[in-house]
C-alpha cells in the first residue's frame, strides 16, 4: 500500500518506481554487506579459521544477501506457495554452499556459485516483470479490510 501512495505522488511509471526502490534496498543492503563481511573476516581471523574457507565464504554472503533481495522484490502479490518453495530451496542452496566452502571440491562449489548467481538475475528479471504488472487497485486498504473480513 505505502508503494502504491508513492507511485501516485510521484508520477513515476512502474519501472521507474522499480528502480528507485530497487536502488534504495542496495543503499541499505550495502551497508548491511559490509559490516557483515567486516563481522565474518574479523571472527574469522579471530578463530583461525582457513584463508580458503573465508574466501569462498565472500561470495556466497554477497549471493545471500542477492538472492534475498530479489526474493523480497518479486513478492507482488503476497506470498504464495511458488514463493514460499523458491524462499525454501533458495536457503537449501546457500546452506549447502556453506557446507561446500569447507569440504567440496573448489568446482562443485564453483558450479553452485554459478547457478545461484544466475538464479539471482532469473529473480530479478521475474521482480521487473512483476512490477511492471501491479494491479496498484488490489493493494487498496478497503479491499484488503474487504478480504480479511469476508475470510
Amino acid at each position: 500500500m505505502r508503494s502504491r501512495a508513492l507511485w501516485l505522488r510521484t508520477g513515476w511509471s512502474r519501472s521507474e518506481l522499480y528502480r528507485h526502490v530497487e536502488w534504495s534496498f542496495w543503499h541499505h543492503n550495502f551497508i548491511v554487506l559490509a559490516v557483515l563481511l567486516a563481522v565474518m573476516v574479523g571472527v574469522g581471523t579471530y578463530f583461525e579459521l582457513s584463508p580458503r574457507l573465508l574466501a569462498l565464504g565472500v561470495p556466497l554472503l554477497v549471493l545471500g544477501t542477492t538472492l534475498g533481495t530479489y526474493l523480497g522484490l518479486m513478492v507482488t502479490r503476497g506470498m504464495r506457495w511458488a514463493e514460499t518453495a523458491l524462499g525454501v530451496a533458495v536457503m537449501l542452496a546457500l546452506m549447502a554452499g556453506a557446507v561446500l566452502t569447507d569440504r567440496a571440491q573448489l568446482t562443485e562449489l564453483i558450479a553452485l556459485l554459478t547457478a545461484l548467481a544466475v538464479l539471482a538475475l532469473v529473480l530479478r528479471a521475474v521482480a521487473r516483470r512483476r512490477w511492471d504488472d501491479i494491479d496498484w487497485m488490489a493493494s487498496r486498504p478497503e479491499r484488503a479490510i474487504r478480504a480479511r473480513a469476508a475470510a
